[in-house]
């Protein structure tokens, strides 16, 4: 699915235009590749130890592994938390690291 960055931009309130949002504007289109969750579990069911990062990175790695992509060929990863209480800081960003993905800063 492509999208223009144009149209993804206007959709898209300003209260969540970022900095480094603003510095994916140079794309001049948006894919998305593919999409993965975490397995579905119950309240204080197998999955109650394991943290939020290692449930993430699993669908981030699932992700990557339907769409025949190599880390090193993501832009960005757009990842929700539903439940973030006791997740610590920036639970997407856990998930990402946890997942092998580096970041580049420029």
């Amino acid at each position: 699915m492509m999208v223009s960055s144009r149209a993804f931009w206007s959709v898209l309130p300003k209260r969540y235009r970022s900095a480094s949002c603003r510095a994916a504007r140079s794309l001049s289109d948006v894919v998305i590749v593919g999409a993965a969750r975490t397995p579905l579990g119950s309240f204080r069911s197998a999955f109650d130890k394991v943290p939020v990062a290692v449930l993430g990175a699993a669908a981030i790695k699932g992700a990557l592994k339907n769409a025949k992509l190599k880390p090193s060929m993501v832009q960005e990863v757009f990842m929700g938390c539903v439940v973030p209480s006791g997740a610590g800081q920036a639970p997407a960003r856990q998930a990402v690291l946890e997942a092998g993905q580096l970041f580049s800063f420029s």
